[in-house]
């Protein structure tokens, strides 16, 4: 309930006054802001829930899964730079 409260008021404050500056964009930046605003209360909660240490709570919840993402967009950013230099020296001939 609590989140709910806090993400609704951030996001109405934050793009009320981006929107105010920016326009569309405030909108997308205000949303932004309030999301990481309330996935930040989630997590504190949750940390304080499970009876954690919020670092140790970061590490297990957070970082493997974060590990995992790095490897796998280095993997797929190799394969996407290999297969683009053969379709660029293919064109070239």
């Amino acid at each position: 309930m609590r989140e709910g409260l806090i993400s609704l008021v951030s996001n109405l404050v934050l793009s009320f006054l981006f929107i105010k500056f920016y326009g569309i964009i405030g909108a997308a930046w205000g949303n932004t802001l309030a999301t990481i605003i309330s996935s930040a209360y989630v997590f504190y909660a949750s940390a304080g829930y499970f009876k954690l240490k919020q670092t140790d709570f970061l590490k297990t919840s957070f970082l493997k899964p974060l590990v995992i993402s790095l490897v796998v967009c280095v993997i797929l950013f190799t394969i996407y730079f290999f297969f683009s230099q053969i379709v660029i020296s293919k064109s070239a001939e």
